[in-house]
């Protein structure tokens, strides 16, 4: 066994298991069918050994090209890195299969590698923000967020077994990504978040993808905010953790909305009391939706303390939905006196950022501005900040009600609403019409016309 190595900045060796990394490697070149589930574990630099890190840098190479893992090809693959002296040639590979038995399954020993690398990546994001805090370099708020970050990022990556590698090869994306996406094709089954609302969700093929921003713009007193609230309880309870966060109304005040919504009593936001057969409604209904996997802040005003929060709530419940009530309202930090326009546009690219490190989908909700408001038709450049909310949506929806009031079979009031899709990657442009309920802040959609 080779002596351990001390970091300059430690007192004690960091942790490894040479013994487990060279199993992995003799058992590769024993059976050549198990670098498969070694390159889905694990990296070259979860190898603690250099000598154990440049033999499974050789082995993925090898295994890129449908080669066979010999210790003669592992060591022709070595030399094109750099020389090959410094470990003794072919005859130290050759050694590592030296008492290994033949395995048919290593997973014991990629995990015991892959704990001892995730946590040296610890002990050394500890020295970094150790480093950081003593340097007093950055006020205390920075460095507190980027340490929550660090430790978060590593959190997600440990939890989920995503690695940290950068530019990821051609053939790892195959194998990890593609070909699990065309066996869950294969059979129906789909990564797409419904809305649910069948619509809406049929003309977007399906609902929203992970990392995707659906940007939903509307006039004031359209009910997009209605409608946002409508589709985060609607993905909660299709098996989606969603996030709500509101810039206007309370925890309460969005909770009173929701019951109005589902239970068709005026919304409980206007009143000032209700009957008692209302109340009894209610609390039925409170009762039934209490189990639902949504959760509320209206705390939350700017991006940094997002930023920060929303990474916690992410590992902690799983989140996969989050819904901003409106993006125009927040700043990037507390104090935050830039112009208005390059603030929303900071924080656009702040909210597909999080959508994309996190694999979150996020629902933006967004108003027009005056202009927008006098025009028959308002479009994206009625937007604050539409250049960058533009570019940063994944899917636009437009959001529109009719002007009069009409009654439908139950002789309910309602007016006409229409939802035009003005962009939507993968899925082109499209209309979908529906109703409005005003009395109880619920839409209904249900046709869909597509141009």
């Amino acid at each position: 066994m080779s002596p351990k190595r001390h970091e300059n900045w430690l007192d004690s060796p960091l942790p490894s298991s040479e013994e487990s990394e060279r199993v992995i490697l003799g058992a590769v070149m024993m059976n050549n069918d198990l670098i498969k589930d070694a390159a889905e574990c694990l990296e070259p630099d979860d190898f603690y050994s250099p000598l154990n890190r440049r033999v499974f840098k050789a082995m993925l190479s090898l295994y890129q090209q449908g080669k066979n893992q010999s210790p003669i090809l592992i060591v022709e693959e070595i030399k094109k890195d750099g020389p090959t002296e410094s470990f003794g040639g072919v005859s130290v590979i050759s050694n590592m299969a030296y008492g290994v038995p033949i395995f048919s399954d290593i997973e014991e020993y990629l995990s015991i590698v892959r704990e001892k690398s995730n946590l040296r990546r610890l002990v050394r994001i500890c020295s970094e923000i150790t480093a950081t805090a003593l340097s007093g370099e950055d006020e205390t708020k920075v460095i507190f967020d980027e340490a929550q970050k660090k430790i978060n990022d590593l959190c997600e990556s440990v939890e989920s077994g995503v690695s940290t590698e950068y530019f990821i090869p051609l053939w790892k994306v195959i194998d990890n990504e593609v070909l699990p996406a065309l066996e869950n094709l294969r059979y129906g089954k789909t990564r797409k978040l419904p809305t649910g609302f069948k619509a809406i969700d049929a003309a977007i093929g399906g609902g929203i993808s992970p990392s995707d921003v659906l940007l939903l713009a509307a006039d004031t007193g359209a009910g997009k905010s209605a409608l946002a609230l409508q589709m985060a309880y609607q993905l909660s309870i299709s098996g989606t953790p969603t996030a709500f966060l509101a810039g206007e109304m309370t925890n309460g005040e969005n909770v009173q909305r929701l019951l109005s919504q589902l239970s068709g009593i005026t919304n409980l936001n206007w009143l000032n009391s209700i009957t008692e057969s209302e109340y009894q409604v209610l609390c039925d209904w409170v009762t039934a939706i209490r189990g639902a996997n949504i959760r509320f802040d209206h705390r939350i005003s700017d991006m940094a303390t997002l930023r920060t929060h929303i990474r916690s709530v992410v590992q902690r419940d799983k989140i996969k939905a989050l819904v901003i009530d409106y993006i125009q309202l927040f700043k990037m930090d507390k104090i935050d006196h830039r112009k208005r326009n390059e603030r929303i546009a900071e924080a656009s690219q702040e909210v597909k950022r999080i959508a994309n490190e996190l694999e979150i989908a996020v629902i933006e909700v967004a108003q027009f501005n005056r202009e927008g408001a006098k025009s028959a038709q308002p479009g994206l450049h009625d937007l604050e900040g539409s250049g960058q909310l533009e570019k940063d949506a994944s899917l636009i929806f437009i959001l529109e009600l009719g002007e009069h009031e009409l009654h439908d079979q139950k002789n309910r009031k309602y007016r006409d609403a229409k939802i035009r899709i003005v962009k939507g990657r993968n899925v082109g442009r499209g209309e979908v019409m529906g109703k409005f309920y005003a009395r109880s802040v619920q839409f209904d959609f249900e046709q869909i016309y597509q141009k």
